[in-house]
């Protein structure tokens, strides 16, 4: 697959093209979240503990989507939401889809100091 390096703008513009032709942002938070959680499985062996930081907006969506399918997959998986729940509805989207699943969500960092985890994911 060949690579290219967009700007913030352009990768906005690309998202809205896509929407337009009838790939919705959803499903583009679902495909770059599984993307992801595919690179990881490919790096560490199944079921450690992950953390995932979340930011407020899509990108931080990504990191849920990641969250759900690494709990799917036996991961003990911590949530730090850094900026506070969700806002974007898409990221509100993913953060519910994770009712029922066993996601440890968690708002202050200080409260996972002491515990050991095998990855940690950065989705501000």
């Amino acid at each position: 697959m060949k690579h290219r390096i967009v700007t913030a703008a352009q990768m906005k513009e690309i998202e809205r093209a896509g929407n337009a032709h009838g790939l919705p942002y959803l499903q583009m938070m679902e495909n770059a979240g599984l993307a992801a959680y595919t690179q990881l499985r490919a790096r560490l062996p199944l079921g450690g503990a992950l953390l995932i930081v979340c930011g407020k907006g899509n990108n931080g969506g990504d990191g849920l989507v990641m969250a759900r399918a690494a709990a799917r997959d036996g991961w003990r998986v911590v949530v730090l939401l850094a900026e506070g729940d969700p806002k974007t509805p898409d990221a509100m989207t993913n953060y519910a889809r994770l009712a029922d699943l066993p996601v440890t969500k968690c708002r202050d960092a200080a409260a996972l100091a002491a515990q050991p985890f095998d990855a940690v994911v950065d989705a501000l």
